[in-house]
């Protein structure tokens, strides 16, 4: 009788993509609505098919169109989501955490961030729905949506409003030093350029119906860190350690205290470090690898996919976001040590 009903279920199944029905209704819909077309009433209307998912340990299947976006793709567009402006602060994080404990820290993070995608994943399987909305709706009702909403808005607005203040107040600097002008043009001015970004950049890719497209950009950001990267471990071997007594950062405030760089003690890198900053670091490792949002988008656009492929693609992304975290924060940190506080963010 288990068999059977194993059957039945899996024709209706069967018949519910023949009819394009992706409404994910699974719920409500009665066996005998598609046993009845031949005469034969196997169980009442009122019985509900997530009981025999249950009973016979089948997932409820999550009825969606088919995605388009391809394996390599993914992975461009979960490490542009991983990777946020965090990665300005790591070396600051390990010069108050060292260098042992910095590594702990992070290797516990990244399992902990990937088990909990692994979860994600499987909710969504089990749940039959990849909208977080839908899922806090059938797991907490009105309030479990409302809070599903409200924790994606107001992640989604953080992220955004740091990206924003980083094109006001560094940008700027960045176009002076290309230009080797000190006017104050509009196009060095922070307000004209957030607002130019917006309009010309991120407006247009919000409006992307297809989250594959965005895995070009998100290949071209990837490569722009690969050149921040490359960038911060050049300098390393290029400025000199402790720093030489006329040596200005351009980007460093000016009100904040001077650090004596002629301690020769403070070029020695150090492997835990406990202080009063020390507690300031554990968040930006904490939030390094916060890519939850995108997870159920970019699992719905995935071509062919299934939670194995999915899981591969986060997989290989936190792999790779981990290695560029590790070696961004330590030639950050061994290039000032006990100064990175003031100096690597501006490098």
């Amino acid at each position: 009788m288990k068999n059977f009903c194993a059957n039945v279920v899996r024709r209706v199944i069967r018949l519910s993509y023949a009819g394009s029905e992706r409404n994910n209704k699974l719920d409500s819909l009665p066996l005998s609505a598609v046993t009845q077309s031949r005469g034969v009433a196997l169980v009442p209307n009122s019985f509900n098919l997530s009981l025999v998912f249950t009973h016979l340990n089948l997932t409820v299947p999550v009825f969606q169109s088919p995605g388009s976006a391809s394996f390599g793709m993914s992975v461009f567009n979960l490490g542009n989501a991983i990777m946020g402006s965090g990665i300005l602060g790591l070396a600051y994080a390990m010069a108050n955490t060292g260098i042992a404990m910095f590594v702990i820290l992070l290797v516990a993070v990244a399992i902990f961030s990937l088990y909990s995608v692994h979860l994600l994943l499987k909710t969504a399987n089990e749940g039959g729905s990849l909208v977080y909305e839908q899922l806090g709706y059938k797991a907490f009702g009105i309030p479990g949506k409302l809070a599903a909403s409200c924790s994606i808005t107001m992640q989604n607005f953080g992220a955004m409003a740091s990206y924003l203040y980083i094109v006001k107040y560094e940008l700027p600097i960045v176009i002076k030093a290309f230009l080797d002008s000190n006017d104050n043009s509009w196009y060095i001015n922070g307000d004209y350029l957030v607002l130019i970004v917006t309009l010309v950049i991120i407006l247009p890719l919000s409006l992307l119906k297809n989250l594959g497209y965005l895995g070009y950009t998100s290949g071209f950001s990837l490569l722009c860190m690969v050149f921040f990267l490359i960038v911060v471990i050049y300098k390393k071997f290029q400025i000199p350690c402790p720093l030489p007594e006329n040596f200005i950062n351009i980007t460093v405030n000016v009100s904040q205290p001077q650090v004596n760089t002629t301690d020769e003690e403070c070029c020695k890198p150090k492997y835990f470090i406990f202080n009063s900053q020390t507690v300031y670091a554990v968040p930006i490792l904490t939030f390094a690898f916060v890519c939850h949002p995108a997870i159920l988008p970019m699992y719905e656009e995935l071509k062919d996919r299934s939670r194995r492929k999915m899981q591969n693609v986060a997989n290989v992304s936190f792999l790779g976001m981990f290695v560029m975290y590790l070696l961004a924060a330590l030639f950050g940190y061994l290039t000032f040590n006990g100064s990175s506080g003031a100096h690597a963010d501006g490098h």
